[in-house]
């Protein structure tokens, strides 16, 4: 069984060169993709002409999704609605820091950039039901309504979380960073009973940190002010250390 995740995007394309390579000569391609094109198969002859008789249409990938685009190519609307959501997507990752609620208290005014919002592409109401494909676009089936589409983006850059990251030069960092921000809203990050020791562990910090202050005044210390999320970070790794077989940690 092949997983979802390897049919689409490059690794469809990569996956459908090896097919054709394995259909000509199994020999030329690795024994993994050998035992997995013999599981799968060749494609049925479907009226293919006899050997000799003339050039033939290869075959049709077996990996590859069918395109929106390509199904629709007549439709001149849905070449347009496609290539304005690639644009939107693009716009998500560079302005959607923008418009991110970092602000738990709300004083801060928020103005919507107009380049988030549909209507600066040119899609209106009518073609937010409509299907368009999400590539590339991570934690999102490969074709859904643009709707959900602009839901899931809004999820992934616009909500308590604001990355500006597009600047990046490095191609695997960026694209590791997009994987992480847009499959964040399908992902569980911390249960409640995680969430609660997260919070215990900030508040015995603080606590500490107001018992020096009242109890030591004047004598020099490190505050741990603007640095509190080192004590959560500290306590995952201590506590994936003992897992492991730490028994002893120094640091300083």
């Amino acid at each position: 069984m092949i997983p979802p995740s390897l049919l689409s995007g490059d690794n469809a394309a990569f996956l459908d060169e090896q097919y054709l390579a394995w259909l000509k000569d199994p020999a030329s391609v690795d024994a993994t993709l050998r035992v997995l094109f013999e599981s799968v198969g060749a494609p049925p002859p479907n009226g293919a002409p006899l050997p000799g008789s003339g050039p033939r249409t290869p075959p049709r990938s077996l990996f590859a999704a069918r395109s929106v685009a390509s199904a629709t190519a007549a439709d001149p609307a849905a070449v347009h609605r496609q290539t304005r959501a690639v644009s939107m997507i693009n716009a998500f990752r560079v302005r959607g820091h923008l418009d991110a609620k970092i602000d738990p208290l709300e004083r801060r005014q928020r103005v919507d950039h107009p380049e988030l919002q549909p209507g600066y592409w040119g899609l209106g109401e009518a073609d937010l039901d409509a299907l368009v494909e999400t590539a590339p676009t991570w934690g999102i089936a490969p074709v859904a309504r643009l709707r959900d589409l602009l839901t899931h983006l809004r999820k992934a850059y616009c909500d308590s979380i604001g990355a500006e990251f597009m600047n990046v030069i490095d191609t695997p960092q960026r694209l590791w960073v997009q994987e992480q921000l847009e499959t964040l809203p399908v992902r569980a990050v911390l249960n409640p009973a995680q969430e609660r020791r997260v919070f215990r562990k900030l508040c015995d910090a603080e606590n500490f940190e107001r018992m020096l202050h009242g109890r030591f005044p004047g004598t020099k210390r490190f505050s741990l002010e603007g640095a509190e999320t080192l004590i959560p970070l500290l306590d995952l790794v201590l506590d994936h250390g003992a897992r492991r077989g730490i028994r002893e940690v120094a640091f300083g």
